[in-house]
């Protein structure tokens, strides 16, 4: 496997047991009627990081919430994931 972005060969794999806290998990805003990833609006606010949950997806793609392994590219840092699935 390559990266798309640098071609480098190694990359790191990280096991995200779960999505409730994950940065790549947004969190609706009533204010902006949106769902947001801005890390300081949603602590400010205290915003329940629930797209997942709720939309079946996160910032990379479909989501269960079971969490995912995220894939790191050693060259690059390009990141990409693939989720767990729930039994």
């Amino acid at each position: 496997m390559k990266c798309q972005k640098c071609s480098n060969e190694l990359f790191t794999i990280k096991e995200k047991t779960s999505c409730d806290d994950c940065p790549e998990n947004a969190a609706w805003d009533d204010e902006a009627d949106e769902y947001i990833f801005d890390e300081k609006i949603i602590e400010k606010k205290k915003l329940a990081r629930d797209h997942v949950e709720d939309e079946g997806e996160c910032n990379f793609d479909t989501a269960y919430g079971e969490g995912c392994w995220m894939v790191t590219c050693t060259g690059c840092g390009t990141k990409f994931n693939s989720p767990k699935v729930g039994y």
